[in-house]
């Protein structure tokens, strides 16, 4: 009796064992996949096209001249993602003025694409970007127009999608008037902005520190290309405040 009772432990621990081995092997074969997957992927895919391809991208946006300083990191799990860290946007009129800096930029981009050397880059996010916006004495702004806001372009170019999603962690915004000597910055602000296209909707939810105050803005627009230049057409906007400021809505048309 005793045997066969030890023969019954013995084989219970074998099928333990197996068990074990059966659960382990495929446990160390993904573990082995997932390593050897992100170890390969940079041999096979150059990063030397995606700087250029982010500094077409800001030049195309803003209509200025963009610059970034620090190495591409990519990383492909759990999703293939890009960050780039130290970027500049400065005038183009001969004399360069910094218009921006970002302190880095991440974007998701299509496996495919990026094997072919041609990186299509999405899901923007600017990650403690700085903006100047400045007014000189002769009422100019340091910011030129981009060429996809000049009416032709606008035309023929109806069916790009320019900007997509973009988020905006940390930013901050500084403007100054140099005919009246004013200068206020405003911290803090992070949000998104979607734009699938220019013939399509803009939608926009920032928020910031004002005074002290905890401000959100919303707007959205239908002809955004039409607001952009000027021109007149209906938008849709709200300003909340905690605690000064009661929450408003407003529907106008911007001329």
């Amino acid at each position: 009796m005793t045997r066969k009772i030890l023969h019954m432990m013995g084989e219970s621990r074998l099928w333990s064992r197996l068990r074990r081995r059966h659960f382990l092997w495929p446990a160390a074969i993904g573990i082995v996949l997932a390593v050897g997957y992100n170890a390969a992927l940079p041999l096979v895919i150059s990063t030397t096209d995606v700087r250029p391809t982010m500094e077409r991208m800001l030049d195309a946006w803003s209509g200025g001249k963009s610059r970034i300083t620090g190495e591409p990191n990519i990383r492909f799990w759990p999703n293939p993602t890009l960050t780039l860290y130290g970027a500049t946007i400065e005038t183009t009129d001969g004399t360069p003025r910094t218009l921006a800096r970002i302190g880095s930029i991440t974007a998701a981009f299509s496996l495919v694409s990026a094997l072919r050397g041609e990186p299509a880059l999405e899901d923007i996010r600017l990650i403690e970007p700085v903006v100047t916006l400045e007014r000189g004495i002769d009422g100019t702004l340091n910011w030129e127009r981009p060429r996809w806001l000049a009416p032709r372009e606008a035309k023929a170019d109806n069916d790009d999608t320019p900007f997509g999603d973009i988020t905006i962690e940390n930013g901050r915004l500084q403007v100054f008037d140099r005919a009246t000597n004013y200068a206020r910055e405003f911290p803090g602000i992070s949000g998104t902005v979607k734009w699938p296209s220019f013939a399509g909707r803009l939608n926009a939810q920032l928020s910031s520190m004002i005074g002290g105050q905890a401000v959100s803005w919303a707007l959205a627009c239908d002809e955004p290309l039409t607001l952009l230049a000027g021109r007149n057409t209906t938008l849709k906007t709200s300003l909340t405040s905690a605690p000064s400021i009661s929450p408003s809505r407003a529907s106008a048309i911007c001329r």
